[in-house]
């Protein structure tokens, strides 16, 4: 029930369920833990871990990648490797590579990547995908592609048909404008038959699913839905509020704007926007990570309007409120 609330992103319903266990074991803390951390609230799993400990329960190899995975979304670096060398002295639970890879993954959010790869080059056993794919998505959100090429050859080495590590290494090459060397990877997909996952968004509204993908003008009501985007645009420009992130203008600023318009995210939000009451949170889901840009747009949304908005993407929840979000920009 506990895991249930919480993939359905009522976490609130999960504390409430976990509230219940008269003795809770350590499948129940552990799962109340994860639930937090799926959520973006580090410091109450943190707490609960605290009061996990006081009860007497004993944490299992699970707890610790609940621990490691809330500070990894939250940049909690100092905490995440305190818990990481705990493991094994204080828990007797030795560190598998499930583990360290949360361990890369904190350190690659906070944009620590030279540190990521020293724990990658120290492993005592040998990385996996999962590894050099966390090193990766560091590299990507703070744009650094001399290690982005170590990590994306070691993808290739492992995986040569994990077609993310192109798109993501052409965007490197690309903001780094090495438009001739981007072009190679886009060229590899190709001889591979290789395709970008679509990405798609969707909302619950009355009990009926709407689903939107990129530039998608199949909904009955697709002229209210862009309205309503023009609409918030014209808001943000108001407010001096910047729709787009100028680091990751690859291309014209008006050609973007447009582009991003077209985001299923958006196309979702602005659909809650125009159908559900205005004292209600709007919650949307998404089969992939969220951009930057469609991140900063909820944000910005939750400011003009006054809603609160909760996005499932990839990667886990983000509850954000008047321009504040739980992953505290680490996702």
């Amino acid at each position: 029930m506990i895991s249930m609330y919480s993939k359905c992103g009522q976490v609130d319903y999960a504390h409430q369920a976990f509230l219940t266990i008269d003795k809770p074991d350590t499948v129940a803390w552990t799962a109340i833990i994860c639930a937090h951390a799926y959520h973006g609230k580090a410091f109450e799993a943190l707490r609960l871990f605290k009061e996990m400990q006081g009860s007497g329960v004993r944490p299992n190899a699970v707890t610790f990648i609940g621990l490691l995975n809330a500070c990894s979304h939250s940049g909690l670096v100092k905490e995440g490797k305190k818990i990481l060398d705990s493991m094994s002295d204080e828990y007797g639970v030795n560190p598998t590579i499930d583990h360290y890879n949360c361990m890369i993954d904190v350190y690659s959010r906070a944009g620590l990547l030279q540190e990521a790869l020293e724990v990658i080059r120290s492993l005592p056993f040998e990385p996996d995908v999962m590894s050099w794919k966390s090193l990766l998505g560091g590299c990507w959100s703070h744009r650094n592609l001399e290690i982005g090429m170590i990590a994306a050859d070691n993808i290739f080495r492992l995986d040569p048909l994990d077609s993310a590590t192109y798109v993501i290494m052409f965007n490197l090459y690309a903001l780094a404008g090495k438009w001739e060397e981007a072009a190679q990877f886009r060229k590899m997909m190709a001889e591979r038959n290789l395709r970008k996952e679509v990405s798609c968004s969707w909302i619950i509204v009355k009990g009926k699913v709407h689903r939107f993908v990129v530039g998608d003008r199949h909904h009955p009501q697709t002229e209210q839905i862009y309205s309503k985007l023009k609409e918030l645009n014209f808001s943000f420009k108001k407010s001096k509020e910047r729709l787009l992130n100028e680091e990751n203008a690859l291309c014209d600023f008006t050609e973007r704007k447009e582009q991003l318009l077209d985001h299923s995210e958006r196309l979702a939000i602005a659909y809650g926007l125009i159908c559900t009451a205005a004292d209600t949170p709007i919650m949307v889901f998404k089969n992939t990570r969220s951009c930057k840009d469609c991140h900063d747009f909820a944000k910005r949304v939750s400011i003009v309007t006054g809603r609160e908005l909760v996005v499932r993407d990839g990667n886990r929840f983000h509850h954000i409120n008047s321009g504040e979000c739980s992953c505290r920009d680490y996702w």
